[in-house]
């Protein structure tokens, strides 16, 4: 029961988001010092992501990555 309380909250079952600007709003941030699975996390949880669109996301500025506190990046 927890276990698929905690997936159903993380959005990793149930509905996905239709944009990743959607999912690191729900979120607040998505740690990401490790890039490829920053996409990762992101593409779990929107609906049809690919690596494309994810890092479209980051160029078109919907969603950014900075490192503002002891070199952790989000």
């Amino acid at each position: 029961m927890i276990a698929q309380r905690r997936l159903h909250t993380q959005r990793l079952i149930g509905p996905r988001f239709l944009t990743p600007a959607d999912a690191v709003a729900f979120f607040g941030a998505v740690q990401a010092q490790d890039y490829l699975a920053s996409l990762w996390a992101l593409g779990l949880r929107v609906e049809g992501a690919t690596e494309a669109i994810i890092e479209q996301a980051i160029i078109g500025r919907a969603i950014i990555r900075t490192w503002p506190m002891r070199g952790t990046i989000h």
